[in-house]
C-alpha cells in the first residue's frame, strides 16, 4: 500500500510539473535575430598573393553564416573588374547578386538581374537574360558563363550584331 502510493504521488507530481512548468525562454538568443549589422562597410579576401577581391556595400547583415548585402560592390583586384547590384548575399566561396547586376571591365561590360560570381573557380554565370557590350560586339541571350582565369565567355540563345570597323 505505501508503495502503490509513492508510485501514485510520484506519476501526479511529474505530471504537474510537466502541465504547470514552462521552459524559460532567454532574451537575446533567438535564431531569427541577426548577429551583426553594418553600415558602409568593406570586405577584403585575401591569398598567398595578396588581396584578390573587394567587397564593400551600404548596409550589412551577417546572419546564418552569411552576409546579407544592400548595394553591394565588388571589385575584383587584379585586372580591374567590377560588379554591382541592389542587393547580395556573401557565402563563403560565392557571391549571389541580384537586381540589376552590372559587370565592367577595359574590354567589355554586361548586365543581367541575377548573378552569381564563385570566388575559387573565378566563374560569373548568369541565370537570366543578359546584354553584353563590347567595341567589337553586341548581344543578348539567355544565360552567360564567364572564366575570369582564361577570359573564356560561353553564351546561350544569343542574339549577335558585330560592329565591322
Amino acid at each position: 500500500m505505501k508503495i502503490s502510493l509513492f508510485y501514485i504521488s510520484l506519476v501526479l507530481f511529474i505530471l504537474g510539473w510537466l502541465l504547470l512548468f514552462q521552459p524559460y525562454d532567454l532574451p537575446g538568443l533567438q535564431e531569427s535575430a541577426p548577429m551583426l549589422r553594418f553600415q558602409n562597410f568593406q570586405v577584403r579576401q585575401m591569398d598567398t598573393n595578396g588581396t584578390n577581391l573587394i567587397l564593400s556595400g551600404r548596409y550589412g547583415l551577417y546572419k546564418h553564416r552569411q552576409i546579407y548585402i544592400v548595394s553591394p560592390r565588388i571589385r575584383l583586384v587584379g585586372r580591374d573588374e567590377r560588379l554591382r547590384a541592389q542587393r547580395g548575399i556573401y557565402k563563403v566561396g560565392i557571391v549571389r547578386l541580384r537586381g540589376d547586376v552590372a559587370y565592367s571591365s577595359k574590354l567589355y561590360r554586361f548586365y543581367t538581374q541575377k548573378a552569381n560570381y564563385v570566388i575559387d573557380k573565378e566563374l560569373i554565370y548568369t541565370p537570366t537574360p543578359f546584354e553584353f557590350e563590347s567595341p567589337e560586339l553586341n548581344m543578348s541571350g539567355s544565360k552567360l558563363f564567364y572564366l575570369r582565369k582564361n577570359g573564356k565567355i560561353v553564351a546561350y540563345d544569343i542574339d549577335a550584331k558585330a560592329l565591322i570597323r
